[in-house]
């Protein structure tokens, strides 16, 4: 094993000197395949990985090496790194952006509507989020001559938050409309 890793390791430098770095990044991937604890197949493939803008696997790479490493300011630094990385990864996923042309789609369309409730409310976006349902209520009323829009019952209640901090409570369980996959918004009914 320990023998493996310097073959590996050394053939991969070699591809590095030679200026061959997709030789070498995939030297180090089939070294990390046999032996997913092998830090210096790691450290060597991170910058390789991070020059070829493949930001999901650097940020594997850095979680196993903080998995790896024993030093309590490497840890921290490596942290900080991976922290950097994830909010990276997240602005390039445009998660929100690709719920929102479902809702341009389908309006009220249930599982969009339910992942952007996950999303905001966990970047504490409530504005937003009120913003979007009242939004989608309009809509999906407007779409549907309003003949179904505010029949339901108060059957779910949740709490949000506006700018000023203070809590709202709204009412109103989506209504599914047509095979299910899409809901019909009541108007928004909330008590100070």
């Amino acid at each position: 094993r320990d023998r493996f890793r310097e073959l590996t390791n050394r053939a991969g430098a070699a591809a590095l000197d030679s200026g061959d770095e997709r030789r070498a990044a995939a030297l180090y991937r089939d070294a990390l395949e046999r032996d997913p604890e092998d830090l210096a197949a790691i450290r060597a493939l991170i910058p390789l990985t991070g020059r070829e803008h493949q930001l999901p696997e650097l940020l594997v790479l850095r979680r196993q090496e903080l998995a790896l490493t024993p030093e309590p300011d490497a840890r921290l630094a490596l942290r900080v790194e991976i922290a950097r990385l994830a909010g990276l990864l997240e602005e390039r996923s445009d998660r929100v952006g690709l719920l929102m042309a479902n809702l341009e789609d389908q309006p009220g369309h249930a599982a969009s509507l339910e992942s952007l409730e996950q999303i905001l409310a966990a970047r504490a976006a409530y504005p937003r989020l009120a913003e979007i349902l009242a939004g989608q209520a309009g809509r999906v009323e407007k779409a549907s001559d309003g003949l179904r829009a505010g029949r339901q019952p108060g059957l779910y209640e949740g709490e949000g938050h506006c700018d000023r901090g203070s809590k709202r409570r709204y009412r109103g369980r989506p209504e599914p409309a047509g095979g299910g996959d899409s809901v019909v918004l009541p108007p928004q009914r909330h008590v100070d």
